[in-house]
């Protein structure tokens, strides 16, 4: 996700703001907006890398309208991290390795082409297609397991859905 930029809006948030943009290092563009802190929010800010701007706050709309009118952002995707920096990141967009992996698989579950899905990441991401033939059928038939499965649990959850 380098190719995000990341907004912070601040006010007096020396306590939560290193968490918040640690949480969003995984960016090479972050930007805080703080609205005159009279703590080290600033100063945190800018040991973080992250590109600071001081506007007076007025309310939550108009800071981050003017954020967005004002910062110079490097890309066109943009995450803003909640109304203050005590907000950070998702956990699933954190955390360790198994963690990430988890929750991605809990996404392809929820996701519909499941076996298209597999197939075309066994085939193209995984190298099947280097296997010729027998890299295809490996691949398709992994798909047809992977639709099948899906088929059956469709088929269990309308069961129990009829039962209760």
């Amino acid at each position: 996700m380098a190719g995000v930029s990341v907004l912070v809006l601040t006010y007096n948030e020396e306590l939560n703001l290193p968490g918040c943009l640690a949480s969003a290092a995984w960016s090479d563009d972050l930007h805080v907006v703080d609205s005159g802190s009279t703590d080290a929010t600033v100063e945190i800010a800018r040991r973080f890398g992250a590109k600071v701007y001081v506007h007076p706050f007025e309310n939550f709309s108009a800071q981050r309208n003017w954020a967005l009118r004002n910062a110079a952002f490097r890309r066109e995707t943009l995450k803003l991290l909640g109304h203050q920096a005590d907000t950070g990141l998702p956990a699933r967009w954190r955390g360790t390795p198994a963690e990430r992996r988890r929750w991605l698989k809990h996404l392809h579950l929820r996701l519909p082409f499941r076996g298209l899905r597999k197939f075309l990441y066994l085939f193209l991401w995984r190298g099947g297609i280097l296997d010729g033939v027998p890299g295809l059928v490996f691949c398709v038939l992994m798909a047809a397991q992977e639709f099948m499965l899906a088929g059956e649990l469709r088929a269990l959850k309308r069961a129990s859905a009829a039962t209760s």
